[in-house]
């Protein structure tokens, strides 16, 4: 049975665990995808409240809110605020820190 063509255990083992492994490896990716765009959204709503009317900023700082603990939930906060605040200085770049600029992040 030495010339057999099935493969030894071990490495049938390893062909059926291998797909699972990336299959998690994809789930990672896509977590920490998702966390990002979570974190991104935060930032954005958390810098909205600084061009909102009064009446509206509570409304607007929920959503910022609810996407942050979204974000937390995936990857963890501190993962979380390095992502907001790179996307915080993103958003604070393309509208040459200038607040009157803000809606031309929106586009």
């Amino acid at each position: 049975m030495k010339n057999s063509k099935r493969p030894s255990l071990p490495v049938a083992i390893v062909m059926i665990l291998l797909p699972s492994a990336a299959t998690y490896a994809d789930a990672d990716d896509s977590k920490h995808a998702r966390a990002a765009e979570f974190a991104t959204c935060a930032a954005y709503y958390f810098n909205a409240v600084n061009v909102t009317p009064v009446k509206e900023y509570e409304a607007v700082y929920g959503q910022g809110e609810l996407a942050f603990n979204e974000a937390i939930k995936l990857v963890g906060r501190k993962q979380v605020d390095a992502s907001m605040a790179q996307a915080s200085n993103e958003m604070m770049k393309f509208m040459a820190s200038n607040w009157k600029n803000f809606p031309s992040v929106e586009k």
